[in-house]
């Protein structure tokens, strides 16, 4: 079991999230589309749950990064950028 998958608590989920926001943002940017496909994908699937501002403040590079990528990237950002408005 990997050191992220041991995160259980409140403060610690959102740190995870945080984490996966920078790989993603960053695996965007060095041109693996399909990574940082699938790992926004997740964040966007758990935002619901999240009420953190500095979480939601810290996916609006993301968003604006995964908007410049293929059509999924784009609908991810779409789904990003209603959530964190």
């Amino acid at each position: 079991m990997t050191a992220m998958q041991l995160m259980t608590g409140k403060a610690e989920t959102r740190n995870l999230l945080m984490h996966q926001t920078t790989l993603a943002l960053n695996s965007y940017r060095c041109g693996d589309t399909y990574q940082a496909n699938e790992i926004t994908g997740r964040l966007v699937a758990v935002l619901s749950d999240v009420s953190s501002r500095r979480l939601l403040t810290r996916l609006r590079p993301l968003a604006i990064e995964a908007a410049t990528h293929d059509s999924a990237a784009i609908d991810l950002a779409h789904k990003l950028t209603e959530r964190t408005s």
